[in-house]
């Protein structure tokens, strides 16, 4: 049984995604199960094995985040999955025939396929101050070779207020301006796709209180070609000053 609220994606849905501006995506409330998703949302309140990035860059692109899980090996893998029973099954249904069949009805993308190493996905945390700045996401999952196309950015945060910022920007692929602001209210999912030029982010500074993070689960999308004109030599995240 399906976990999505309303699982039929029209032929006009379909096509207002790849018509969407800048680049093809769409923003659905009520997504899931709300009575279950809040009970994700208590397990990931409970949850202590939080990492923080230690590059260089942190202190200035990617500011105040935590994320999970940390590492690839079979050890770190299954303590997230046990550790976050209710979190992976959301998880595990989008990375499943019929949660990947949604997304490729929805995007128009054949082949999809999830990624069992959550590279870069899995539960994401801002804390206030926090800021992620625009960027292109890095095109290939090196461990498997695979071309990165989608994004699912599920948000978690009740009761959020728009004067707090944290909002997810998508930008214009020469940079000039924000074409879309999308709040990162509770049960609302963005999905987008991924390309060279898909540059978005939330690059300034929250301003929640001390206590109250920017809250989601990141899930990313591979399959194991692409259109030509899209394709670039393995690059990591493209960070850009606007």
């Amino acid at each position: 049984m399906t976990m999505i609220t309303n699982p039929d994606i029209t032929s006009s849905v379909s096509t207002a995604y790849k018509l969407a501006y800048p680049y093809p995506y769409i923003v659905i409330d009520n997504f899931l199960d709300e009575y279950f998703l809040a009970k994700v949302k208590e397990e990931i309140d409970l949850f202590q094995h939080w990492y923080y990035d230690p590059n260089s860059y942190v202190t200035s692109e990617q500011v105040n985040k935590q994320f999970a899980p940390y590492s690839f090996d079979e050890e770190s893998m299954t303590s997230f999955k046990t550790t976050l029973p209710l979190t992976n099954i959301i998880i595990d249904y989008f990375y499943s025939q019929e949660g990947l069949k949604y997304l490729e009805k929805l995007t128009g993308i054949e082949g999809l396929m999830g990624d069992p190493d959550l590279m870069g996905g899995g539960i994401h945390r801002i804390h206030a101050g926090g800021k992620l700045d625009i960027h292109a996401d890095f095109n290939l999952q090196p461990n498997r070779n695979v071309w990165r196309r989608i994004n699912l950015l599920l948000y978690l945060n009740k009761d959020w207020q728009d004067e707090w910022g944290g909002h997810l920007e998508l930008w214009d692929k020469d940079l000039s301006k924000c074409c879309v602001k999308i709040a990162p209210e509770f049960n609302r999912v963005a999905i987008f796709n991924i390309t060279d030029d898909a540059y978005h982010g939330h690059p300034y500074p929250m301003t929640s209180p001390p206590g109250v993070t920017r809250d989601s689960i990141a899930l990313y999308f591979y399959t194991q070609d692409r259109p030509e004109h899209e394709k670039a030599p393995f690059h990591p995240v493209l960070w850009k000053k606007i």
